[in-house]
């Protein structure tokens, strides 16, 4: 009976095992969750999330309330107008940029790198990218976590690079995403990038975009390395060659999609403004033009402006930062007739990237030029570079590199120039952070 018994019950286990085959496997899957998702759908949720952070409030604001672009002038933003930047402070950026935007680029290139459907374009606008938001944290905060990074519970700890290897890095993705955007081969491209929300699908201009910014990040080092100034110059030359090129983010009015710094302007209504000595910059120039600075009407911070308004684009690298970058090289290799006819360009190309112009301030600008002294033009092409690149990191990075344009420290002796890293940091990779004040330096900082 027992015998029967057992195999009775082992009739019916082999019999539920069998029935589970006549079960279709995908029953239980939600065609509304996919485990997976292809390179052309990720790329327009990345881009968005590298405009987002680069032109949010903590990259495009918080810099240049400290090179006096832009007024705090209540709260929070108050505070960092009297240099009161706490550890506190950067840890939605950081977190945001490692645990979201870094995180799916990694993913992203390797996805695209897969060697059973390689996508070479795709990968090289995500180096591009990844190149982007490197460069951005490095040059805020230094020595940053990468090669022991982005491997998500695998090491919660990363060790940090140094800037300078940071910037091997950037040029190691640089150089890589030139030949992958070079790439026709249709076996090489299994995924186009036709979702492309900056160049719309365009794997020329992206190549463009790289090569600015090879120009860009080598031009941060001139104070610590030997710069070809002639392989920047070529970068520039085989770079973004019209401001119909500019590698931007683009936003709209819906409301899931408006500019960020609108955002923060609408939500946190009063907390900056126009700051007089941005302002007073281009104002002042009707003792030397005759007119003001045309630019004066559209680099506000309003929500009119030409950066802060509902569906203003942010800049990520631009023909006339170009520009401004070949003239300044011109400058370090005491080629002071290419430097003076680079800066005019640059700053005619300003004013119609702005839409604005006055032909007798533009003629008495480029008088200035001529009679300017040849140790006296860089100062001129930075404060130039500096009323072009409102909210833009760069205007911070030429400060600290140039000293230009002259500030005066609105409390002590000296201005910031850097972030402190995040408490995140502090509390869940102790064994790595290191305390550091705003006043200190980065490596390229000398």
């Amino acid at each position: 009976m027992k015998m029967r018994n057992i195999i009775l019950t082992l009739s019916a286990t082999a019999l539920l095992f069998a029935s589970c085959q006549w079960i279709d496997p995908e029953i239980n899957v939600n065609p509304d969750n996919p485990t997976d998702v292809s390179l052309d759908l990720l790329l327009p949720g990345i881009e968005g999330q590298v405009g987002y952070y680069i032109g949010g409030f903590d990259v495009a604001a918080v810099p240049n309330i400290w090179t006096q672009q832009i007024l705090g002038q209540d709260r929070q933003a108050s505070a960092i107008n009297g240099y009161i930047y706490r550890e506190s402070d950067p840890n939605n950026l950081w977190g945001n940029m490692y645990a979201g935007v870094m995180m799916d680029l990694k993913n992203f290139i390797e996805k695209a790198e897969d060697p059973d459907a390689p996508s070479r374009n795709v990968a090289g606008v995500g180096k591009v990218l990844m190149a982007l938001c490197l460069g951005t944290l490095t040059d805020l905060f230094g020595d940053i976590p990468y090669s022991e990074a982005l491997q998500g519970q695998d090491n919660l700890q990363p060790a940090y690079d140094s800037q300078e290897s940071i910037y091997d890095e950037i040029f190691r993705l640089l150089t890589d995403a030139i030949a992958d955007l070079g790439s026709t081969d249709p076996f090489e491209n299994t995924y186009s990038i036709e979702n492309d929300y900056i160049y719309g699908g365009n794997a020329e201009l992206w190549a463009k975009a790289a090569h600015t910014l090879m120009a860009r990040y080598n031009m941060h080092l001139i104070n610590v390395k030997t710069v070809d100034y002639d392989a920047v110059i070529a970068h520039v030359d085989a770079g973004i060659a019209d401001i119909s090129e500019d590698m931007q983010q683009p936003f709209d009015a819906s409301p899931s999609a408006q500019n960020p710094m609108y955002q923060y302007l609408t939500q946190r209504s009063g907390y900056i403004t126009d700051n007089n000595t941005f302002v007073g910059m281009m104002m002042d120039d009707t003792l030397t033009y005759g007119v003001a600075d045309p630019r004066a009407s559209v680099n506000v911070v309003d929500v009119s402006g030409y950066w802060t308004s509902r569906a203003s684009p942010v800049a990520l690298a631009q023909y006339t930062e170009a520009l401004f970058i070949k003239a300044q090289a011109y400058a370090h290799k005491n080629a002071f007739a290419d430097a003076r006819t680079t800066l005019k360009l640059a700053v005619a190309t300003s004013m119609a990237k702005y839409g604005v112009g006055d032909a007798g301030w533009t003629a008495a600008f480029e008088t200035e030029v001529d009679n300017t002294a040849d140790a006296d033009l860089m100062k001129l092409i930075i404060e130039q570079k500096y009323l072009h690149m409102f909210c833009q990191l760069e205007a911070f990075t030429d400060y600290r590199l140039y000293g230009y344009p002259e500030l005066t420290p609105v409390v002590g002796n000296q201005i910031p120039r850097r972030y402190p890293y995040p408490t995140s940091e502090n509390l869940y990779n102790s064994d790595n952070y290191v305390s550091v004040s705003i006043f200190d330096r980065v490596w390229w900082d000398q």
